[in-house]
């Protein structure tokens, strides 16, 4: 997929990368030109057993409220980890 950058208005390929921080597992890109990190998610243990949980769901009402838990919580990971300034070496 392309996409085009948010800094320098490269248009590039996404080439996802995967990288464990502190027990979580962050999905991330990069621009190919000018090194602009985006992070697709972070997982972590909790979000790996909500995974699993919603998978067994048969209730459409209560896989949407696990999915909320599961995208509020990543995005949680994300500023926290954002803020300790963790992705520095990504």
């Amino acid at each position: 997929m392309k996409v085009i950058c948010d800094e320098c208005n490269n248009e590039f390929e996404i080439n996802c990368d995967m990288k464990l921080i502190n027990n979580i597992e962050v999905t991330y890109f990069k621009c190919n030109e000018c090194n602009k990190l985006y992070i697709i998610c972070c997982v972590d243990e909790y979000i790996k057993k909500e995974q699993r949980r919603y998978k067994k769901l048969k209730n459409e009402g209560l896989k949407k409220i696990c999915h909320k838990n599961i995208t509020l919580h990543s995005n949680m990971l994300k500023k926290r980890m954002l803020k300790e300034n963790a992705f520095k070496d990504l």
